[in-house]
């Protein structure tokens, strides 16, 4: 992983190189693609550079600003907070990027001195040193609902059979008794029993002697 990702127009090779070599004399890894290997396919390496490295420094310049290359990098490193743009020629920098503060090393030679150029490293360390956000820490699933014991689902199922029971047997012994009493009329209660048979008696001693009376009184 590169410190710096130098970004630059094929037409400021020497200016970009220039860069490079101060960059890397005060101690920071660059990477720009004058280190390609013979064989690398140029987009891969780039874009593996590009994503990895802490800091992007971004040259603008004239050409530059009509590169898709450079204003894609650009994109990518104001996208992963990394980018660090610098003005070398007076130019008008895409509308995108004229809200970001950019140093101004027009008329910076290569000295290592000059306050420009330690103001414009300093913002490079920065970058650089700066500690990568850390991760949101995972928010623990809510705990799940606990599976009733097979056990307990035995227990309350046992209870629930007795009540269920214990209920239709009361209700048939209420029924039982409900219908002995119905069965009691009580406009016939003297057609059964001692009672029933001396009232019948004496309904018919009544009307047996009543004709032997009448006769009587005839006499």
């Amino acid at each position: 992983m590169a410190d710096v990702f130098l970004s630059y127009s094929r037409a400021d090779q020497e200016v970009a190189r220039r860069f490079a070599e101060a960059l890397q004399a005060a101690g920071l890894e660059v990477w720009w693609d004058v280190g390609l290997a013979t064989g690398e396919a140029y987009d891969r390496v780039t874009e593996e550079a590009l994503m990895s490295a802490r800091a992007v420094v971004v040259l603008w310049s004239k050409t530059s600003v009509d590169s898709r290359w450079v204003r894609a990098e650009a994109t990518q490193g104001d996208r992963n907070g990394t980018l660090v743009p610098v003005m070398i020629e007076d130019c008008k920098r895409p509308v995108m990027f004229e809200l970001v503060q950019t140093a101004d090393l027009t008329r910076w030679k290569g000295k290592a001195s000059d306050p420009a150029w330690q103001a414009f490293l300093a913002d490079v360390r920065r970058v650089v040193s700066r500690e990568a956000p850390a991760a949101a820490p995972a928010t623990a699933p809510p705990p799940a609902a606990k599976a009733a014991r097979p056990g307990r689902i035995l227990v309350v199922g046992a209870v629930v059979a007795v009540v269920a029971i214990a209920a239709a047997l009361g209700f048939l012994v209420l029924r039982g008794k409900g219908g002995l009493g119905s069965g009691l009329d009580p406009h016939r209660i003297d057609e059964g029993g001692d009672h029933g048979a001396y009232s019948r008696r004496s309904r018919e001693e009544a009307r047996s002697e009543r004709p032997l009376h009448l006769c009587r009184s005839g006499l």
